[in-house]
């Protein structure tokens, strides 16, 4: 809250405990106009799981508050714009050992990206999905490299709703929805790259504890561009919640 409010003008309410407005930006919900609309903070990249008062900023960390509407009740615990915090620099101060998982037929890429993860001095570990160690998927940093129809993307797109995620792989198409959950675009192929707190995690999605990301798409070579994209631009990730790579296009959803 000390760090927000040095950089902003802030209003806050139920004991200086709830941030009520940033910069004249106000909640619409507590005000009386119904929409639930309001601001939510994520730290390296993960959704809070304290209010700002309770938090204590760590050395590196990255604060981000992001003001949306959630009347869908479909809450994204993980943004990838703070790329690559997650993984560097973890919530509050702990970093779990990071694995890019290669799901089946993506060596190359999965390597790739772990030459670009020790660049930012990230010390990331390669695993294909049938050698990974349920300790390490369930308490894992996890980037998965792969399509949709490979087994662990395939489960987490089967709960997209419980991801966060407002897109859908589904009859062989990708739907894209805005943040009220209509279908704005239905594409046959496209690169993904998305991100959730770790469903696998045995305390839930919402523990701040590990996060899992996607590398995806409809064919190999869209799960290459989403690779690409995440070692040669990463700046293309600011600001989004997940990116979709289509046609040469790269835009952020929702």
């Amino acid at each position: 809250m000390d760090a927000l409010k040095s950089v902003a003008d802030v209003e806050t309410s139920y004991g200086g405990g709830f941030v009520e407005s940033i910069n004249g930006i106000k909640s619409t919900y507590n005000s009386g106009q119904g929409e639930p609309k309001d601001w939510f903070y994520y730290i390296n990249g993960m959704l809070a799981t304290v209010g700002a008062l309770e938090y204590n900023m760590h050395p590196g960390d990255i604060m981000r508050w992001d003001f949306h509407d959630w009347s869908l009740d479909r809450i994204t615990t993980c943004v990838v714009a703070d790329y690559p915090e997650p993984f560097l620099h973890g919530y509050g101060g702990s970093v779990p050992t990071v694995y890019v998982v290669d799901t089946g037929g993506y060596e190359a890429p999965s390597y790739s990206l772990i030459g670009s993860l020790e660049e930012y001095g990230i010390d990331a570990k390669h695993r294909t999905a049938d050698c990974l160690a349920q300790s390490e998927k369930k308490n894992g940093n996890l980037i998965l490299i792969g399509d949709f129809n490979s087994e662990m993307i395939s489960e987490l797109n089967s709960d997209y709703d419980e991801m966060g995620w407002f897109f859908q792989y589904t009859n062989s198409e990708v739907r894209i929805h805005d943040s009220t959950g209509e279908t704005i675009r239905v594409l046959d192929r496209c690169g993904i790259i998305a991100a959730a707190q770790n469903p696998w995690n045995e305390k839930g999605t919402w523990n701040g504890e590990n996060v899992v990301w996607v590398c995806t798409g409809v064919t190999k070579d869209d799960v290459g561009n989403a690779v690409i994209l995440l070692v040669e631009h990463p700046e293309a990730l600011s600001n989004s919640f997940s990116v979709v790579i289509h046609g040469g296009e790269v835009f952020g959803v929702p």
